[in-house]
Parts: structure tokens; sequence; C-alpha cells
């Protein structure tokens, strides 16, 4: 939390507070140090003090400055400027001032005059400028993405509106999801490279759900595997289908996906009440059947591309499946089975992997979860009431030593101590001293 600063009379004022405590005998004077956090020589300046005017003002409150200018010389500024110069900027209303007047006045202080007078304004800050960016030549060069939080449907529930607009011909695909996360994003780019094929890259925010914003370094199996920085589920289906991910620093970078927003809210919201929807459901068939809002929108507001693209990039449904997957490394048990999102799935029973090793569970759009080794899909049940086996490891018994070994003569054998025969220095000294006396 910021402290706020504070206002030299509120401060006195909460001193002569405790001050009147102290003298009335509610507090001692310990406590009177230790909430002021004055020091014990203070404590008497300020009870001195308090005797003898009963307040603890600074003396200069309510006295007028000595560097302060005189009241006459400001009105006499002011109305020269109201007669005279009405509409000079401040830096030019000085100079003109001492130029024609012989009056000299700093343009900060003439500014705080003239607007206490009233005689100019604030100027309001501008906002930012951005250059424009000039838009892809070519239909699924790049895709913007973002998503967009309102009540569209009127009952109080904030929906999230994940939405895709090309960037060159301003055709917009849209869908309502409970929020904007790592599924509602892949499914939305789904429906798009099924209708328009995979785009070349997408442009998007920095949220966590396209982009990891940790810093911590990738792993060690990470750098093993070629990759250079780490990536999030979305970023992961991105580099399977080969589509470079953009991010932007500002909301105005991907400015038409964000002004395709307020279409959407103003536009669809109506459209909805007087089609009486009152489900996401019926919200979003709304949105996707043929000649329904998402047409006619793209036949009133797109436009043409600078350049035809030759070719596109299309899968089949069941391809694409295949590439918009989460994936992760599960590691099978001793009972051939392994943990996901809280459920167990037993495996059946293969050759080709033991207990320990490394499988692959990859979860669909459409929920299904499958399990790879290798190329190879392995069946598998949920267990329901799982209980995890306990392992009986053997007891260790205690070793019984043997006493013989230990009152045997090799126990009992100590090694001699020799007593050095080098005499020290000090009797080697001792000597010479009698033999030369």
């Amino acid at each position: 939390m910021i402290k706020e600063p504070t206002n030299f009379t509120n401060k006195a004022k909460v001193r002569e507070m405790i001050f009147r405590a102290f003298i009335g005998g509610q507090i001692d004077r310990d406590s009177v140090i230790s909430r002021l956090e004055i020091s014990e020589r203070q404590f008497y300046r300020l009870q001195n003090k308090y005797i003898l005017t009963n307040n603890l003002m600074h003396g200069l409150y309510g006295k007028e400055s000595n560097r302060s200018i005189d009241a006459a010389f400001r009105e006499k500024v002011t109305k020269l400027y109201r007669e005279k110069y009405l509409g000079f900027n401040y830096e030019h209303a000085s100079e003109i001032l001492f130029e024609r007047d012989n009056i000299k006045v700093n343009p900060n202080t003439l500014r705080d005059w003239l607007l206490k007078a009233k005689l100019t304004k604030y100027k309001s800050k501008k906002p930012k400028k951005y250059m424009r960016r000039i838009p892809k030549p070519c239909f699924n060069d790049m895709l913007q993405l973002d998503g967009t939080f309102d009540d569209f449907l009127g009952n109080g529930q904030m929906l999230c509106l994940m939405h895709l607009v090309d960037d060159a011909t301003k055709t917009s695909l849209a869908y309502l999801y409970d929020a904007e996360c790592t599924q509602s994003a892949l499914d939305i780019l789904f429906k798009w490279c099924s209708k328009y094929g995979i785009p070349e890259s997408i442009y998007s925010d920095r949220h966590g759900t396209y982009k990891v914003n940790d810093r911590r370094p990738i792993t060690v199996e990470e750098e093993l595997e070629g990759k250079e920085i780490r990536l999030t589920e979305f970023g992961k289906v991105c580099n399977k289908l080969g589509i470079k991910q953009i991010y932007a620093y500002s909301p105005q970078a991907k400015g038409r996906v964000e002004r395709k927003h307020y279409l959407y809210k103003d536009r669809f919201v109506k459209e909805i009440k007087l089609s009486g929807i009152k489900t996401i459901e019926e919200a979003n068939a709304y949105l996707m059947t043929n000649n329904g809002f998402i047409d006619r929108l793209n036949n009133k507001f797109t436009i043409e591309a600078k350049e035809a693209r030759t070719a596109n990039v299309s899968l089949t449904a069941a391809e694409l499946a295949q590439h918009f997957t989460i994936d992760t490394t599960r590691t099978v048990r001793n009972d051939y089975t392994i943990s996901y999102n809280g459920q167990i799935l037993q495996l059946a029973k293969a050759s080709i992997i033991n207990a320990n090793s490394k499988v692959q569970v990859k979860l669909y759009l459409n929920g299904s979860i499958k399990v790879y080794a290798g190329k190879y899909d392995f069946k598998y049940t949920i267990i329901e009431n799982y209980v995890k086996p306990v392992i009986e490891r053997p007891i260790k018994q205690a070793v019984k030593r043997d006493r013989a070994k230990e009152t045997s003569p090799w126990r009992q054998y100590t090694p001699k101590t020799y007593k050095s025969t080098k005499t020290s220095s000090s009797d080697y000294l001792d000597k010479m001293s009698r033999f030369y006396t």
C-alpha cells in the first residue's frame, strides 16, 4: 500500500491530540514517544511548547512567505494580460511583458496566476500517436486474435467472445466461450483452419494463453529437442502447424480486431435480444449458421486483398484434429496405470512398454484421450475408485555381532608409543650456556 503524504496541519493536530491525552493522564510518556516516533529530547521540547502556547503549530504557520510576490503586482500582471495579451502562451507573454512593460515574471509563475484567474485553461494531455501499419497483402497472411468479455446474453453472465480477424480482408470469425483459455483459443483456430485453411501467422497480445511470460530458462529436455523458447499449449499447436506467433505490446497494435469487438458488442447483443436467445448454444448457432450473423457481417465489411493468394494450405478435419492436441508425458506405474487430470487410466499390458517407462497422452478438442508409446496406440480403461497398491518391502533383520571376534588378540592389540629422543631447542640452549660459562 502506498502511504499518502501527511499534511503539516494534520500532523500538528495529531500531535496536539496525543499531548492532550498525555496531559490528561490517559497515556504515559513512552506511549507518546512511540506513537509520534520522536526522540526523548524532542518530546520535552514539544511538551514545554504545548504547556506554554496550548498548540503545536509551527511558528511560521499562517504567515506570508518572505519570497511571496505582492498581491498588487499580481493584479497588475493579470490585468495587462487580460487587456493586451489575451491568447498568448506563457513563455511568449513573459517575454512581451518584459520587452514592452518592463515587468519580469517567470513563465511558470505567470501560468499559476492566469489559471487561478481563469484566463487560461489546463491543456489535456494529447493521446500517444501510433504509426499506422500497412495491412498484409494476401488473405490468411496474418490473423489477429483476441478475446473480449461482456454480458452478451443480458442475464448477468460474463462470456468471452473469441475473435479472429484477417489482416488483409477484415474477414472475421467469432465464437462464445466461458473463458479466454487454451481450449477456447484452440477451438476458434480449429474452426478457422477448417473453413479457410492454415494461416501464416497469428498476431495476439501477451496473454498467458498465447505466450509464456515466465522468465525461467528452458529445461535440458527442451534444449535437446531443439527448442529455443518455452511455448504454451497453444504455441505448441501453432508450431506443429507452422504458424508464426507475433506478440503485440499495445491494444492499438492489433486495432482491427479491437475495433471489431465494438461491432459485436453493439449489433450482436441487440440482435440476440431481438431474437429472444437465452443460452450460449443458441447464440453460437446464430453466429455460425449459413447466412447467419457472421456471414452477413463479412458480406458487409469485408474488403478485397491487394494480392490474390495462389495456393492455400488446407487439411481435412481428421488431419487437423491430429494436430490440435494437448500433449503431456506420463510415467507408467508398476500396475500399468497412469494418472491424468485426476483420472487413473489402466493400460492394457503389452510387451513394448514396461513399468517406469514413458508414454505420451494426447487430449483432443472433443475431450477424447489417447495414449501413445511411439506410434503405437494403447487401449485403456478408466478406474473409478482406484486404491494405490501398497508395496511391501522386506524388513532388514539386525546382524548378530560375533563377540568372539571382539575378544580376539587382534582387537586387544595396542600399538607401542615411542618417546622422542630429540631434545628441544630450549634444552639445547641451556646446555650450550653451561658449556660457555
